[in-house]
């Protein structure tokens, strides 16, 4: 029974990953690239929308990643708080879908 929660959590959360892929990557940050070059963007913000961070939290935490790991000084806080909004559009439909 154990094991079965364990195999359903991982399910999901490869789930969450790649469908969470798929919207980092339509940002195009720097087209061509990968598409496992944003992995850990990917899996910073599972880990903060997971340990239930406001959207304002993502969007400061989000920008200072791409700044400090990527070097984007270019991506304003507006632009970095759209994304962070499909994100959290995102993440709350999958939890509807998940209980239908």
């Amino acid at each position: 029974m154990g094991s079965d929660k364990a195999n359903e959590r991982r399910r999901r959360f490869k789930r969450d990953e790649r469908e969470l892929r798929e919207i980092v990557n339509g940002w195009e940050l720097i087209p061509g690239t990968p598409d496992d070059e944003f992995d850990c963007l990917v899996h910073h913000l599972l880990s903060w929308l997971g340990s239930e961070k406001k959207e304002r939290e993502i969007v400061v935490a989000l920008s200072d990643e791409l700044e400090s790991h990527f070097g984007f000084s270019r991506v304003s806080k507006r632009d970095t708080g759209k994304m962070v909004n499909s994100v959290c559009e995102w993440w709350g439909s999958r939890d509807e879908i998940a209980t239908n």
